[in-house]
């Protein structure tokens, strides 16, 4: 109903905050009890969240609406990670950590994976990874601080840093 709604009102004016809540609507709800490699979005349609988080971003979400930016940023990065769109994820992932740096745990792990497995740039990788465990403060982003404490140790295994490999 809220979709119907949001739809409705754009009908009379176009406004970022609509596009936005579409948006989140078109990810559906978060799967909570979703193990690690399992989408938290189960019944996601990425390409309506993207059409619709481009479009709010485009009428200045940033001015309207600081938090829903936020997500909008957050579920940009995801929604074009799931699509296989990796430089766009990391372009929405790294302005989520620039505009906001807390509470990005999931842009940090997503962002060090494509540095390192795809770019080979280990340093950068660490560097933005090693603020992430700091940055887990629910329990579902909880559920995969075993990878990046894997990933962490890893890098350090790279950098042949015996110490902090055998830490993490």
């Amino acid at each position: 109903e809220a979709r119907l709604f949001l739809q409705r009102s754009l009908l009379f004016k176009e406004k970022s905050d609509a596009y936005g809540y579409l948006g989140m609507s078109a990810l559906g709800a978060v799967d909570r009890s979703a193990e690690p490699g399992e989408s938290s979005f189960p019944q996601a349609d990425y390409q309506e969240a993207i059409k619709n988080y481009e479009k709010a971003l485009s009428l200045g979400l940033e001015k309207s609406n600081s938090n829903l930016y936020l997500t909008a940023l957050s579920d940009l990065g995801l929604s074009y990670w799931m699509q296989g769109q990796y430089a766009k994820a990391d372009e929405y992932y790294l302005k989520r950590i620039e505009v906001n740096p807390e509470f990005t745990f999931f842009p940090r792990h997503f962002v060090a994976i494509d540095y390192f497995d795809r770019f080979n740039k280990p340093r950068e990788a660490l560097d933005i990874l090693l603020l992430a465990p700091g940055q887990a403060h629910n329990d579902f982003q909880k559920k995969f601080l075993y990878e990046v404490y894997a990933r962490i140790a890893r890098l350090y295994a790279y950098f042949e840093d015996e110490q902090n490999t055998e830490k993490y």
